[in-house]
């Protein structure tokens, strides 16, 4: 709403060069957040920040479309890659050739059966077995993407649907 105001304010100030009377309502600060309510919002955003960043487990955040749209240290650490070579490519390239077929099928599973919040499976990668773990993230009833969390050490027997 912001933005439109201050747009809206540039393209008049644009085509007519003086300022606003006095009387004249810029902005109305009804929609805005006041400081410090911004303030806590943003505090909160950095410690949801801190907890991803220092999870002991790789936590991939995945679009609707199947790219990567962030990793955290834990999980570019498993994958030996940097944070500007997995943005925005598919969660795909991340696996072996071997894995990328049920990881398709994971990713699948939980996004069209409602019954199954999670699909966890093991894979060997880079000479370690790996424990991939995918959910979907559901905002507002509808699909929006997933979460894939890598775990290192784990039992290579668990590849099972977890409801």
């Amino acid at each position: 709403q912001l933005a439109v105001k201050i747009n809206e304010f540039m393209a008049e100030f644009e085509s007519r060069p003086f300022f606003p009377s006095p009387e004249k309502k810029v902005v109305a600060a009804g929609g805005l957040f006041p400081r410090r309510d911004a303030m806590e919002l943003l505090n909160s955003l950095k410690f949801h920040k801190a907890v991803l960043e220092s999870a002991g487990v790789g936590i991939i955040t995945v679009d609707k479309d199947s790219r990567i749209i962030h990793a955290n240290p834990a999980a570019l650490e498993l994958v030996g890659k940097t944070l500007v070579d997995v943005i925005n490519s598919p969660i795909t390239e991340l696996f072996a050739e071997s894995a990328r077929s049920r990881l398709t099928e994971c990713l699948e599973r939980v996004k069209y059966a409602g019954q199954v919040s999670r699909v966890s499976f093991c894979r060997t990668f880079m000479s370690a077995v790996i424990g991939a773990t995918v959910s979907a993230i559901n905002l507002a009833d509808k699909i929006v993407g997933w979460v894939v969390v890598l775990e290192s050490g784990v039992h290579a027997g668990s590849d099972a649907p977890v409801m």
